[in-house]
């Protein structure tokens, strides 16, 4: 090893995060610099250091080639088991939470030491960076040393190098050359240092190299006449050997290696030590750098290296996957194309079952590139759609859909019906509006040209098929579908297809009077779930339960149903279960007024899924019932291009504008929401309400009469999406009340306030109580108003509700001021005139009963029991009779 000269700045730093590390304070540090420059080296000596003082050391090193194992920087410095659970993103994110904290907790302080992060395969920058944005505090540190400029080519490089640079515990340091003091003090002090540091930069590994030459001739054909020079003292059969084995990897096997050049292990060990003893090799049998196994590898010819690549592949044990298919990939034209692209899949599947997707994707499209011409189409669909749940898994949704386009048009070219159910099967997490119909044209080919009889795929083919329905207006062909989708995947017991199928039957009765009904389904749900042990499935059915009993008005029992949720959903450990969680948990904290842990939960909602604008909808519907003020017109949302995402917007953004006095925006929004959008049913209720209180606000009193009628169905529930819930905005009967008028509204307003009070919706029942005050105010009700507004002003300001708290007061005020309604006003006029009923009746054209209620009416508000004091309050407030 050479001497450690130099980097005094770095290593200070390095020994500075490391004894923060030491404290409890996990800490990451990057050492970035070209090749040659000293990385290796630095952490080297970090690593003595270190574990001079007790740390346990640890070391991975990346490689440059394709067969490496995914996440193998990983696998060389700890277990890593994926276990048995289906794969996905999330089994993913769980693997590398229970990592995470595997890591934290270890009982000796822990240095980390990974090499080359720039070959580093993307799985492992992935957990790198699971690690770095997770909060696994303990005595760790984790250092990597990468080249920039390939670094910044991979897809997670330039992300994890800005993550460390903004933690608290992160560093990153930028090697550059070597000082000319430092240069002379790496030669051993010969006189001519100045020379060689303008010459090579002061790049250690060049400084070495070119210092032992005499010559003047420019860089880089200097760099590799010395590495030639250098492996000029190896013998002809040495280098022989080393030339298989750089073809063959950056470690030498030498077990394979010699099987591969026909020689016994002592040669081959000979070679090795030589090889080592020439500082080519390490003493663990790893070229002492890249450059010395890229010298060796391109003094081969192409036709040589492509030989050496097939005789290492048919001589690699049946067990190393991906090794076998990078050398017949690499071997190729020689050797058989057709078991080169059957090595790349089998690859690709060991690597998607180890949680490998950026592997997995890379050899499933390897493997379409190697295919020969008369791959039958059968295979070479199922490669596209292997390939295309890769790139899913990966977050390559677009790749993703191209090669599902892909296979269903060759299915389709060839009448591969099995095929093209299997690709309407491939991405069933996707949604997008432009993608359903794709798969809904996908569903119904292949259920013609699949036999009619009872099958696993038809079953699930048939579930897929009802789910792609579920934008359509037509409930009953959702239902009928669904339907015989559950039907067949019973009778066939089939837990996969009936798990389809669930999910369809929940949605086909996502409308509002089919929440008993998505009750059962979740109860089924969960059952399976139990008895197949998938935790997915118990989540899923129990957050349907949630839902239906939210919409039912049954809040206490959806609590108890998110508290078993809780436990599975912390089990399943990943950030599309816990957004869905903490989604549903944000709902009832926003409707019960606890508006500090629903603003903590919307924090969540936005650092879980930051791509999603479901978080600006939850900010919107707080900032309006407490009144704090947000901006939108800030948020930089992306525009609402489908009839969702319209309906998301305007069912958010209306009522927000009204709520702060911006009616004439709230007015042209309302303009523009187009009246025949096609919204899935489990929207409708939702959206309806929403529109119906807008339209009364804005006068609007035709639609507002057209929703009423609407909503009348539905009294009994509460205002919320029928699948996965969103937002709860208490009774539909207050909604009924801010449609009507009159005692028909002051009777719905009763019921809301009873329907929010039993659910222990306190916003809810404070807004409804205003409303209901407001209303019997209208009616000259003043005393029972008066009992209303006391009581929604004690929940406004108990719950920190501002404007709420600004309405109840005016209204108050207004009441105290002038407790009667202008018809009752005029009547007390005519009173303190001395007219009867039978007068007041005459001179208001009213019948003489009516008279006679108007007069008993204003002695209720006002509390008074004669006519005489009528007369005086009239006197007092509106002057002398004339």
């Amino acid at each position: 090893m050479t001497r450690f000269v130099g980097r005094a700045g770095e290593f200070a730093a390095l020994m500075d995060l490391l004894d923060r590390a030491g404290r409890g304070g996990t800490g990451f540090a990057l050492v970035s610099g070209e090749p040659g420059m000293g990385k290796t080296r630095l952490m080297t000596e970090l690593g003595r250091t270190a574990g001079s003082r007790g740390w346990t050391v640890r070391r991975g090193r990346a490689s440059d080639e394709d067969g490496a194992p995914g996440f193998w920087l990983w696998r060389q410095v700890l277990e890593f088991a994926t276990g048995d659970a289906p794969v996905s993103a999330e089994q993913r994110f769980a693997v590398f939470d229970r990592i995470g904290r595997s890591l934290a907790a270890t009982p000796t302080p822990t240095l980390i030491v990974l090499d080359d992060l720039h070959w580093a395969d993307a799985g492992s920058l992935a957990l790198f960076e699971h690690l770095v944005r997770g909060q696994y505090d303990g005595r760790l540190m984790i250092v990597g040393g990468l080249r920039p400029a390939e670094f910044a080519t991979r897809a997670h490089g330039n992300r994890l190098r800005a993550l460390v640079g903004r933690h608290d515990n992160g560093v990153e340091l930028r090697l550059t050359g070597l000082s000319t003091a430092e240069v002379g003090a790496l030669l051993g002090n010969q006189p001519d240092a100045e020379a060689v540091r303008a010459r090579t930069l002061g790049n250690p590994l060049f400084v070495l190299e070119v210092g032992r030459l005499a010559a003047d001739e420019p860089l880089p054909e200097v760099i590799r006449d010395a590495i030639h020079q250098h492996l000029a003292v190896l013998d002809a059969d040495c280098l022989r050997t080393l030339t298989t084995a750089a073809v063959m990897g950056s470690v030498i096997d030498v077990d394979a290696l010699a099987m591969i050049t026909d020689a016994d292990v002592r040669t081959v060990l000979s070679h090795v030590d030589h090889a080592v003893a020439a500082g080519v090799l390490t003493s663990e049998r790893e070229f002492q750098h890249d450059l010395f196994q890229e010298a060796l590898r391109l003094d081969l010819s192409i036709s040589d290296r492509s030989a050496i690549h097939l005789r290492v592949a048919e001589c690699l044990p049946e067990s190393r996957l991906a090794e076998i298919a990078r050398h017949r990939l690499a071997a190729l034209p020689l050797g058989d194309a057709a078991l080169a692209c059957a090595s790349a899949r089998a690859a690709g599947h060991a690597a998607l079952a180890d949680l490998a997707f950026e592997n997995a994707a890379g050899l499933f499209d390897r493997a379409l590139a190697a295919a020969p011409d008369d791959l039958p189409s059968a295979a070479r669909c199922a490669l596209l759609i292997d390939a295309s749940r890769s790139h899913f898994f990966q977050g390559d949704t677009a790749g993703a859909q191209q090669r599902c386009v892909s296979a269903a048009q060759l299915a389709q070219r060839t009448g591969d019906a099995e095929h093209l159910g299997r690709v309407a099967l491939a991405l069933p997490e996707v949604s997008d509006p432009a993608w359903v119909p794709l798969v809904e044209a996908w569903c119904e080919q292949a259920l013609n040209g699949l036999p009619p009889d009872d099958s696993s795929l038809r079953a699930q083919v048939l579930a897929q098929y009802a789910l792609t329905l579920v934008h359509r207006d037509d409930p009953e062909r959702i239902i009928a579908v669904s339907d015989a989708a559950y039907a067949m995947a019973r009778r066939l017991d089939d837990t996969v297809a009936t798990r389809i199928a669930l999910r369809a039957k929940q949605l086909a009765h996502s409308a509002a009077h089919g929440h008993l009904e998505r009750l059962s389904v979740g109860s089924e749900m969960v059952t399976l779930g139990r008895v197949t042990g998938d935790l997915d499935a118990m989540f899923w059915g129990h957050l349907w339960r949630f839902d239906a009993m939210v919409q039912a008005g049954r809040v206490p029992a959806a609590d108890a149903e998110v508290a078993m949720v809780e436990p599975v959903a912390a089990r399943l450990g990943n950030p599309s279960v816990r957004w869905q969680l903490v989604r549903s948990r944000n709902a009832l904290a926003v409707a019960r007024g606890r508006f500090t842990v629903a603003a903590r939960l919307i924090d969540e909602i936005r650092l879980l899924r930051p791509q999603s604008v479901f978080w600006a909808g939850q900010s919107m519907l707080l900032s309006r019932l407490t009144g704090d003020h947000v901006d939108p017109d800030s948020w930089e949302l992306p525009p609402a291009d489908h009839p969702l995402g319209v309906a998301s917007q305007f069912l958010h953004t209306a009522p927000w504008l009204l709520a702060f006095g911006r009616t004439d925006e709230a007015a042209d929004i309302y303009q523009r929401f187009p009246t025949t959008i096609r919204l899935p049913q489990y929207m409708a209720l939702l959206v309806t309400a929403v529109h119906g209180a807008t339209a009364a606000a804005l006068g609007d009193k035709a639609a507002a009469s057209r929703d009423y009628e609407a909503l009348s169905p539905h009294a009994d529930l509460h205002v919320t999406t029928g699948a996965g819930l969103q937002i709860t905005l208490g009774s539909t009967h207050h909604y009924l009340g801010l449609t009507a008028e009159g005692d028909t509204a002051i009777d719905h307003f009763r019921a809301a306030v009873a329907a929010n009070d039993e659910a222990g919706l306190l916003p809810y029942a404070a807004q409804s109580r205003y409303e209901l005050a407001r209303a019997l105010c209208e009616k000259g009700a003043s005393g029972e108003a008066r009992q209303h507004v006391r009581a929604a002003a004690a929940t406004a300001k108990r719950l920190g509700m501002l404007l709420l708290a600004g309405q109840v007061s005016a209204l108050d005020s207004r009441l105290a001021d002038h407790p009667l309604t202008p018809r009752q006003v005029e009547v007390a006029g005519l009173v303190a005139k001395g007219y009867t009923n039978k007068q007041l009746a005459a001179a208001l054209h009213i019948a003489e009963r009516t008279a006679e209620s108007h007069v008993q009416n204003i002695m209720t508000t006002l509390g008074f029991q004669s006519r005489s004091q009528i007369a005086t309050w009239s006197t007092q407030h509106q002057g002398p009779p004339r």
